[in-house]
This record gives structure tokens, sequence and C-alpha cells, in this order.
């Protein structure tokens, strides 16, 4: 048996966890200074009812959330957690872009 010293849960969360959120999940903006560090956006595509990012970035501009917590939210945290590298930037949403209906 180890002697391992007793931590605070809340700073073992923060250290070892991250959760992901949907960009109608608007709690993580309106509280964007808890979860800056540790929320990742994902995608409920391919369902019908799936938001993209650039929803997510509406109601963040909505509820005045700070652009680097923005950046954070919407990559930094996933590159973070899984390695990886920047390789593409899009800067403009395509206008009057309707997502395919797939076949059941």
């Amino acid at each position: 048996m180890t002697n391992r010293p007793i931590r605070d849960p809340h700073e073992v969360f923060y250290q070892r966890c991250s959760i992901g959120f949907e960009s109608d999940e608007t709690l993580i903006y309106r509280l964007w200074d808890l979860f800056e560090g540790i929320a990742i956006w994902s995608s409920d595509y391919p369902h019908h009812d799936a938001e993209d990012a650039w929803d997510a970035l509406e109601h963040m501009a909505e509820l005045k959330v700070p652009d680097h917590v923005q950046r954070a939210l919407l990559g930094e945290n996933a590159r973070k957690l899984y390695g990886i590298e920047p390789v593409l930037r899009v800067t403009e949403r395509i206008g009057d872009y309707q997502p395919a209906i797939l076949p059941w």
C-alpha cells in the first residue's frame, strides 16, 4: 500500500479531465472561466439536428466569450489533449449551406 497524499477532487479534475460539448450547450459559454481549459467542442453530425462550429461562434459572440477562450474551446484544448498540430483555418461560413440528409 502506498501512502499517496489525498488531493482535492476539484484540482484533480481540472488536471486530468476534459469534457465535450455541442454548440447549443450555452452553459459552457456562460461559465467559460470554469471550462476554458477543459471543454472541447464536438459535433453531433450526422444527426439531423447537429449544429456546426459557426453556431457555437454565434452563441459565444452573443455571450461575449473572449476570443482566446473561443480558440481554446473550438480547437486548442482538443489539440493539447490529442497532440494535434493545426493544419487548416477556415475564416468564413459558407453561405446558404444545407447539410446532407442521410437516408435511413
